[in-house]
């Protein structure tokens, strides 16, 4: 289903872009098209295959905090305010990736329309002798796609180490609590594990 639906999405997009006017097609570069047709639209199904994702996990999380409602609601008020934490890092982490992603992606849009117009114009470039020229732009255009992806994978790579850190560090304030239950509270230790255990696949869930 996934690889047909974007079989269907492309050819669509071709006959469609066959119908656009010559000036709008002017008024953008090649790479747009380009871009637009490869990379946008698996983007669009993958998206479509992270909602079925997304509404999976929810449900397996709504469970989870069922079962932490009927075995400790001392303990269920306390995941919900890690989750709504963890929830405020991980979505701060989806902004900054999406704003770096757009700019990723109009880089290489950049860069796609470059090298077709460089391999459509290789014959005028030869015969001109401005071979230097378009060397210079084109490592203009491929420095600034690689310092986009770099940006991007260093914003990535430190919410990554912020949501790490919040998770080790609840997960020690966590285990704490459950000792506390057991020693002040009468919680069971098979209790105190499977409330630990769960902990961990709600994370994974709420992410």
């Amino acid at each position: 289903a996934y690889t047909k639906m974007r079989e269907n999405m492309q050819i669509d997009l071709s006959q469609n872009m066959l119908k656009i006017k010559a000036e709008h097609m002017d008024a953008h570069n090649s790479g747009v098209f380009v871009e637009r047709l490869t990379s946008e639209t698996e983007n669009v199904v993958d998206g479509i295959d992270e909602v079925l994702g997304v509404v999976t996990e929810l449900v397996r999380l709504i469970g989870l905090l069922v079962a932490f409602a009927l075995v400790s609601p001392i303990m269920l008020l306390f995941a919900v305010v890690l989750f709504a934490v963890y929830y405020f890092i991980v979505n701060r982490q989806s902004r900054a990736v999406a704003k770096g992603l757009r700019r990723v992606r109009i880089a290489r849009e950049k860069l796609n329309g470059f090298v077709v117009e460089m391999v459509k114009a290789h014959r005028d470039i030869k015969v001109h002798h401005c071979e230097d020229s378009f060397i210079l732009k084109a490592r203009e255009s491929i420095s600034e796609y690689m310092g986009r992806k770099r940006d991007l994978q260093n914003q990535s790579n430190k919410y990554i180490f912020i949501r790490e850190q919040f998770v080790a560090w609840t997960d020690l304030a966590y285990l704490i609590v459950l000792m506390i239950m057991m020693g002040s509270y009468g919680m069971t230790p098979a209790t105190a594990l499977i409330l630990y255990n769960s902990n961990g696949k709600a994370y994974a869930s709420a992410r």
